[in-house]
């Protein structure tokens, strides 16, 4: 399991991901994909059933996208259409 304190430590200190990267990312939130049950069970199985760390991640990329020059607005939790396309 990944330690949530030591996770938002490093991504403080973290380099802006690249533009490339940032299109990538807000492609898959901008497909709600962070709002798909079925992709925050993957998500899961990958982390352990930590949701907390893609969560930090998600976050991180939402902040520091717009520093590169993409728009990204996070679909997560309480921000999820309430009817998922």
């Amino acid at each position: 399991m990944v330690d949530p304190a030591k996770l938002r430590a490093y991504l403080a200190t973290a380099p802006a991901p690249t533009s490339s990267c940032c299109t990538a990312a807000a492609s898959f939130n901008n497909a709600y994909c962070s709002c798909s049950d079925s992709v925050l069970e993957l998500v899961k199985s990958f982390t352990n059933n930590d949701i907390e760390a893609y969560s930090e991640v998600a976050q991180y990329l939402s902040n520091r996208c717009k520093e590169v020059g993409t728009d990204f607005t996070l679909y997560y939790k309480d921000t999820c259409p309430a009817q998922k396309p």
